[in-house]
């Protein structure tokens, strides 16, 4: 009998040990507007070039050179105000920046300003909060564009 719980206790410390570092580290779901980490060294975001930019394409790719090791997760600010994590078919776009220190993640944009929080974490406690609005252009927009500049080309003709 003694042998059975000392068998028990060892699988379920084993899985503790296991699982343990899987739930300490994980992002949070939820993060609010005000984020903004505690160091400003771990990520240099590359795409998009500035904090607010403008594009018509739908598929986007954020790319970044960043800190080895550094646990990069995607927000996007939600009807209330807070960041929700993002994800895509169902997994997080959670991911580790490797040795080569470079990072990229493609993301689906929705039409409008797209307010995206870059939450990146070491696992020495430090923080960095990168906030991205990237506007979508409608194709409505797109359509009137294209109708403008051929009623100039029109004119001077």
């Amino acid at each position: 009998m003694r042998r059975f719980y000392k068998s028990i206790l060892t699988a379920v410390l084993a899985l503790v040990i296991c699982v343990l570092p899987l739930c300490s580290f994980a992002s949070p779901e939820v993060l609010p507007a005000s984020y903004g980490g505690t160091v400003d060294y771990l990520i240099n975001i590359k795409n998009p070039d500035t904090v607010t930019s403008t594009t018509s394409t739908r598929t986007y790719v954020l790319s970044a050179v960043g800190l080895p090791g550094t646990t990069v997760t995607l927000y996007s600010m939600g009807a209330d105000g807070q960041y929700y994590k993002m994800y895509a078919d169902g997994v997080a776009l959670e991911s580790v920046i490797g040795a080569s220190g470079l990072y990229a993640q493609q993301i689906t944009l929705l039409d409008g300003t797209n307010t995206i929080l870059v939450r990146c974490a070491t696992d020495a406690g430090e923080e960095q909060g990168v906030h991205l609005y990237i506007n979508l252009l409608g194709q409505g927009f797109l359509d009137k564009l294209k109708a403008f500049t051929v009623d100039i080309t029109n004119t001077f003709n």
